[in-house]
């Protein structure tokens, strides 16, 4: 009887080995369905925004609307759901919210404003996209595989609980002791700060340390401090951590030091209940801020959502990204020549680095620091083969950030790689190892507490099977 009862759930004519197979497949195919779906939604609602609140308020900037044909569209569309095809809805590893995050704010942008920036024929356009889609698809393929072997290191909790916060709070007071400890949250003037604190800290080799420190304080520290404030409930890390931000912001004004805790906090509070649909949520939250910012400016004829985070996060590595692809693609490449080694070898051919030599030609100030993601920055030194040479690099780091982080860090890892998903979206990955930090959260996370060992033991599992 039982026996009949288990062979009464396979399909008629298959064993139950196979029916079990056949429903396996099935049900990832309708969760790869819903993938696309949710994909479909997220690109029309960042589309709307963009044509709705982005451009009537920033069109000086280069954000155009123009009428495209209906062929166009649909290849913008497509081009931007094929990652999909290969990306997990699971995120079973820290490096998913790195690949997503980049997946959502330079891909999908990428596939539509240039399109509708450019002067051009839109064909013209589309090598630009292809290439973008090719490093997406090697920088997956690059991470992916079997985690290499690191040493097994633990740090001590009592430790970092101690330690952590005195260094945070050292750090933020000296930033800020640059204003005078004056407190600034407006979000209007923060254009002019960041240039007063570049001024400020552009001179002296202890202003030098101290430009390094804030990237690591925003790299590195406030993402620690914000695992450990909610994984263990210690409130002094989360006060240390919002201490930070307030003293940062009011130094400079960047924005990230707002946002990055917000969705630090988010992907903390995801993996510490779920691993599975970490597609879906992330996506799910995203074209919620779209629709957000929609709603504020029909409603309340308020834009700041748009400008300041819409615009910032997704709109702006779209847009230079095709910046950087048209101008480096007119004119000779940079090949690390702007830097202090690559310029023993050769002199640059431009006066300024390649993000200010942007910011010269297309914003009118050599001043506008107008960083592309690493794709394209790798295309601004090296051309095609630069962007692909950046994504395996990258992709290389992630398995190695993977391989620690399965060590039972999976919460400290998954922060580390949604802050380097919003590093690498807005900078190039040779600057970003010392200028944003990246080497030193490498060395952060292999020491960083071990939380859950047992969830470690299954995380490894889970990642050699990937």
């Amino acid at each position: 009887m039982a026996d009949a009862a288990i062979s009464s759930y396979a399909p008629r004519g298959k064993s139950l080995t196979e029916g079990l197979v056949i429903t396996v497949r099935l049900s990832a195919l309708s969760r790869k369905a819903w993938m696309l779906f949710a994909g479909a939604l997220f690109y029309g609602a960042l589309v709307a925004c963009y044509g709705l609140t982005i451009v009537p308020t920033n069109f000086s900037e280069g954000f155009t609307y123009r009428d495209l044909p209906a062929w166009c569209w649909v290849t913008s569309l497509v081009l931007a759901l094929m990652p999909l095809l290969w990306m997990q809805p699971d995120f079973r590893r820290p490096s998913d919210f790195t690949s997503w995050f980049l997946y959502a704010c330079v891909t999908v942008p990428v596939m539509f404003i240039p399109l509708l920036a450019s002067t051009d024929d839109p064909e013209d356009v589309l090598p630009l996209m292809l290439m973008v889609l090719l490093a997406q698809l090697l920088f997956d393929w690059s991470r992916r595989g079997r985690t290499v072997r690191v040493p097994r290191v633990s740090g001590s909790l009592p430790m970092f609980m101690i330690a952590m916060p005195i260094l945070m709070v050292g750090l933020s007071l000296a930033l800020w002791s640059h204003v005078g400890f004056r407190i600034d949250l407006g979000i209007e003037d923060v254009y002019v700060r960041r240039e007063e604190a570049r001024e400020a800290l552009n001179s002296g080799a202890a202003n030098l340390v101290l430009r390094y420190g804030e990237a690591v304080l925003l790299g590195v520290l406030i993402p620690s401090a914000t695992v450990l404030g909610i994984s263990k409930r210690k409130p002094h890390m989360l006060a240390a951590a919002a201490f930070s931000v307030l003293a940062v912001f009011s130094f400079d004004g960047q924005k990230a030091v707002l946002l990055g805790p917000i969705m630090l906090a988010l992907v903390t509070i995801l993996t510490s209940r779920t691993r599975r649909n970490g597609f879906f949520w992330m996506t799910g939250a995203f074209a919620c801020l779209f629709l957000l910012a929609i709603g504020q400016v029909f409603v309340l004829s308020n834009s700041s959502l748009s400008i300041y985070v819409v615009r910032r996060v997704t709109a702006m590595p779209g847009l230079l990204s095709y910046f950087y692809w048209e101008f480096f693609s007119q004119n000779p490449h940079v090949m690390l020549r702007d830097g202090a080694l690559g310029s023993v070898f050769s002199r640059s051919p431009y006066p300024f680095g390649a993000a200010r030599m942007i910011g010269l030609e297309y914003f009118g100030s050599p001043d506008t620091n107008a960083n592309a993601g690493i794709w394209l920055a790798g295309f601004a030194h090296f051309g095609y083969a630069g962007a692909m040479i950046a994504s395996v690099l990258a992709g290389w780091i992630l398995r190695l950030v993977d391989s620690m982080a399965l060590q039972g860090r999976y919460a400290a890892g998954c922060a580390f790689c949604m802050m380097l998903g919003l590093i690498w979206s807005n900078g190039a990955l040779h600057t970003s190892l010392l200028s944003n930090g990246v080497v030193v959260l490498l060395g952060t996370l292999m020491i960083f507490p071990t939380l859950t060992e047992a969830n470690g033991r299954q995380n490894r599992g889970e990642a050699g099977a990937v």
